[in-house]
């Protein structure tokens, strides 16, 4: 029995009734489809608000765009509802307020531009400046400065000079040139920083910078280990949290949790092997005669470290032989744990993979590059060769 082809649809489609329930199933579809793009985009302004609102964070942020500093414990989150004069709700992503002063630093995430950035940072500057206005002639009036932050790939050409946007009047920008104008903003562009600049930065922010300019769901896995290298031990769990809000609706929940586990242990591994290999080199030099309890403290329970210490220490040939056998052992360990994490990036490779398959079935349907990026949740570099 022969399939279901291409030109045999080509026929169905040129029955009016046929073709007309198609269009509705694929504007259905492509409408179900823009929703899943804005969770996604409120996806990554959730993993800047979460690093953002650390307190760490915040002073690292002001200090970095404005050249400010302050201590960690003189800015706060100001979280307040704005309305607009028509009564619509206006969402700012994360908005900092100086201790005791109006004082307010408004930062907007943006993974694509914004041609009405300007407008719409002003409207935000009009709301802050309502909240807190004055009571009486000597109290004073609020400063709201504005950032920015872009992690997208297209270029950011909206001007971050209100001014520059509005109607000239001849030489009356000399009169205004050095007044603060609202509606300004500085800009912290993802464009402007290479890998490596962001992966050295002390900063956790650049750190999810760095993962969303990975080239693929592998590349951003791998990238995952490496971010688990440079960071503290307090800011494990806020970097697991990241990753989980990244790679949901992509990768299975269970996946997750193992490049995780995978990412943390990775590290350890890494210098439990290290001191093994000094350890080995010492056997080759000088004979089994002690062990190091340093070298297994991560591999081993505490008492079987104690037993071949003292057996290293009786010395015979049965006693190195016993030793020798399980030093083996640990380094094969560490090997498994190695072929572990290869097998689960294995599986994720081979999800991809199908997913590609379907991308590139949907090239050729006729679907535009955007439309297979939002349906597959895979970017250009994964399917287009």
């Amino acid at each position: 029995m022969e399939g279901f082809t291409h030109e045999d649809f080509l026929k169905c489609m040129e029955n009016k009734k046929f073709k007309k329930f198609i269009l509705k199933e694929v504007n259905d579809y492509l409408e179900e489809i823009e929703k899943q793009k804005s969770r996604l985009d409120k996806k990554h302004d959730k993993i800047y608000k979460m690093i953002l609102s650390k307190k760490e964070e915040r002073v690292k942020y002001i200090k970095r765009v404005y050249g400010i500093t302050f201590g960690i414990d003189e800015i706060e989150l100001y979280d307040k509802e704005f309305r607009d004069e028509t009564g619509k709700v206006l969402e700012a992503d994360i908005i900092y307020k100086i201790k005791n002063k109006k004082i307010f630093f408004l930062v907007e995430h943006q993974t694509k531009k914004d041609i009405s950035m300007p407008i719409r940072l002003l409207k935000y500057d009009i709301q802050i400046m309502k909240s807190c206005a004055a009571k009486n002639k000597d109290e004073k009036e609020g400063l709201v400065l504005a950032s920015v932050i872009h992690t997208g790939k297209d270029e950011w050409d909206v001007p971050t000079n209100i001014m520059e946007v509005q109607e000239k009047i001849g030489d009356l920008n000399n009169i205004i040139d050095d007044i603060r104008v609202l509606g300004n903003y500085r800009l912290l562009d993802i464009n402007d920083f290479t890998k490596e600049e962001l992966l050295e930065s002390d900063n956790l922010l650049d750190k999810a910078m760095y993962l969303e300019k990975s080239k693929s769901i592998i590349d951003f896995i791998r990238g995952v280990r490496k971010v688990f290298k440079v960071i503290k031990e307090d800011d494990e769990n806020i970097m697991s949290d990241v990753v989980r809000i990244a790679l949901a609706g992509i990768v299975s929940p269970e996946k997750i949790e193992r490049i995780i586990i995978n990412a943390k242990g990775g590290v350890k591994m890494l210098a439990v092997t290290e001191r093994m290999k000094n350890e080995v080199k010492g056997y080759e030099t000088h004979g089994i005669r002690k062990i190091s309890r340093l070298a297994f403290s991560e591999i081993m329970p505490k008492e079987k470290i104690e037993f071949l210490v003292r057996r290293a220490r009786d010395g015979g040939k049965a006693n190195n032989k016993l030793v020798k056998e399980e030093i083996s052992k640990a380094y094969k360990d560490i090997e498994d744990k190695g072929r572990i994490e290869g097998k689960i990036e294995g599986k994720i490779e081979g999800e991809i993979s199908g997913k590609k398959e379907i991308a590139r079935n949907l090239l050729n349907m006729g679907y535009s590059v955007k439309e297979v990026e939002k349906i597959t949740n895979l970017k250009e570099e994964d399917f287009k060769e």
